[in-house]
């Protein structure tokens, strides 16, 4: 009796935790009947055009702009359509989403006890920080009342990370690659990729192979139904050329701007070349400094990447800040320190959706957006002093 009250004692936030887990999933399920916007004027046409072509038969054309893992869901789920509805696939299609929720809850679980290796109270820790991105309300508003898929490309990201930290380093290019399978917004991760493998493992380089190899297994069954792999190879490629806009409601640089096509074919070249120079400047820095990539700043380098990504890119959607709203949070756990960070972030962010989902902007963009900016720059310089500090104190420590 005495042991069971001592390890009751000892992990009592686990059926705590458990209990708060199940609400998130209830609260979720409570909240599926609302159709969005995108499923009105997306998804159900697309479902029924898959039931028009006869289910998996339907493979074999172009439904859509989704890559190749999602279109094998709708594709399955068209065969359970809720009958007698006039929004047959609403709930079906946020199943999936909310069950993606809950494997990525599980993985910033593994991860933040992976990187707090060392710490006596990293289960309760991890078990905090899993339990409360299921409440963030971004993720909830995301799966729940939208629709959206975000958190399926989002899970496999935190998953290969965990891998990454725990040195299974293939196997974390594998599950990378199936999340860039998934969504192009997986790109946001490269510049972390690159200066991982090139700082810290440049032997293995070819791991990079691994993405389109998993990519061209996805389409394997299009292929099989005589889709054509020029088609499904130039998915992306339509995609980041479909909007000519230079925000979609993301409140970054391009906000200050007028938003017309004249400007986007002006400053569009311009954004992503400004990207480009400040990753390469960055990467010269670690360099310069000999700075590797620790265990320790894998969520530091991944959230500034998206923030980046997100700030200075132009045509980024509302969503796009989706894995930063949750790495943000790990990146407070694990740091102890900093809780502005995940403050601004999923702030920055539930601002972006409201325009979208709830037709207001409580906060005008442009307002935001310098909010944004200052964030950015804070960001920048303590995961950059971090960076040096944590190459030092490892020096050190060989010395």
């Amino acid at each position: 009796m005495n042991k069971f009250k001592s390890w009751l004692e000892t992990y009592s936030y686990i059926p705590v935790a458990v209990l708060f887990v199940g609400l998130a999933i209830y609260l979720r399920l409570t909240n599926l009947s609302h159709p969005s916007g995108d499923y009105n004027q997306f998804l159900q046409p697309w479902m029924e055009q898959i039931v028009a072509n006869g289910g998996w038969a339907s493979l074999g054309v172009s439904i859509g702009d989704y890559s190749p893992p999602y279109v094998l869901i709708l594709t399955w789920l068209s065969y359970f359509p809720k009958p007698d509805s006039t929004y047959p696939y609403v709930y079906v299609i946020k199943y999936v989403s909310v069950f993606f929720d809950v494997v990525m809850a599980v993985g910033v679980f593994f991860l933040v006890a992976t990187l707090l290796k060392s710490d006596k109270e990293r289960f309760w820790k991890a078990t905090l920080a899993g339990t409360v991105t299921l409440y963030l309300p971004t993720i909830f508003l995301n799966s729940a009342i939208w629709g959206q898929a975000d958190s399926i490309y989002t899970a496999f990201i935190i998953w290969s990370l965990y891998l990454f930290a725990k040195d299974k380093h293939l196997w974390a290019m594998v599950v990378y690659g199936v999340a860039f399978s998934f969504k192009l917004q997986a790109i946001f991760v490269v510049p972390f990729l690159i200066m991982m493998y090139v700082l810290n493992r440049p032997k293995q380089l070819w791991h990079f192979l691994v993405i389109p190899v998993v990519y061209f297994v996805f389409c394997i069954p299009a292929l099989f139904y005589g889709r054509s792999l020029e088609s499904l190879a130039m998915i992306y490629f339509n995609q980041a050329g479909s909007y000519k806009r230079l925000s979609l409601n993301m409140p970054n640089l391009y906000v200050w701007f007028p938003g017309d096509i004249y400007r986007y074919n002006l400053l569009a070249p311009l954004g992503f070349g400004i990207f480009a120079l400040l990753m390469a400047v960055a990467f010269f820095f670690l360099v310069n400094k000999k700075i590797r990539v620790r265990k320790f700043s894998i969520v530091d380098i991944v959230l500034w990447s998206v923030l980046m990504a997100n700030f200075f890119l132009p045509a980024m959607h509302e969503r796009y800040l989706f894995i930063a709203d949750v790495m943000s949070w790990v990146y407070y756990v694990i740091k102890k320190r900093h809780k502005y960070v995940p403050l601004m972030i999923n702030l920055i962010s539930l601002i972006a959706y409201f325009p979208f989902l709830f037709g207001i902007e409580p906060i005008p963009h442009e307002y935001a957006a310098f909010g944004y900016a200052a964030l950015l720059a804070l960001v920048t310089r303590q995961v950059f002093f971090d960076l040096e500090e944590t190459e030092r104190a490892q020096t050190s420590r060989l010395a």
